[in-house]
């Protein structure tokens, strides 16, 4: 699967939910449904089953079964492969993950690993994300908490 960009992100609050359901907690907005996706931030809302629909500060992008989320700096992939794509961090590929940026480098299939500003942490089957004060790790579920911002 091609791995599309986003036209532009500037959230430092941003949570993502997990494949079977979403729930977005992203200053005081909250939404959560499985099999499909709804994003709320700063009153923009849109959501899809079997896709993903971002639209945050002008920020729009949706595919079908997969996931690109890019704010300031935080990206997250799809399902079946991952996407990081936002403050000097670019780098996409199927069924793994790749994430180069500010001194972060790492790579590997079927697991993610996050390393960047003293974020570090890498599983399989899961995802964890470790981004500037953002600590969560689940396995087969998605879990961003940061600045005011937390999912569950």
């Amino acid at each position: 699967m091609k791995t599309r960009q986003l036209d532009r992100a500037w959230r430092w609050q941003v949570s993502e939910g997990r494949a079977a359901g979403q729930s977005l907690e992203v200053a005081g907005v909250s939404e959560g449904r499985a099999a499909g996706q709804s994003l709320e931030v700063a009153g923009v809302s849109e959501g899809r089953a079997a896709g993903q629909s971002l639209e945050v500060a002008g920020v729009s992008e949706g595919r079908a079964a997969g996931q690109s989320l890019e704010v300031a700096g935080v990206s997250e992939g799809r399902a079946a492969g991952q996407s990081l794509e936002g403050a000097g961090v670019t780098e996409g590929q199927t069924v793994g993950q790749s994430l180069e940026g500010a001194g972060v480098s790492e790579d590997q299939t079927a697991g993610q690993s996050l390393e960047g500003a003293g974020v570090s942490e890498g599983q399989t089957a899961g995802q964890s994300l470790e981004v500037v004060g953002v600590s969560e790790d689940q396995t087969a579920g998605q879990s961003l908490e940061g600045a005011g911002v937390y999912e569950d």
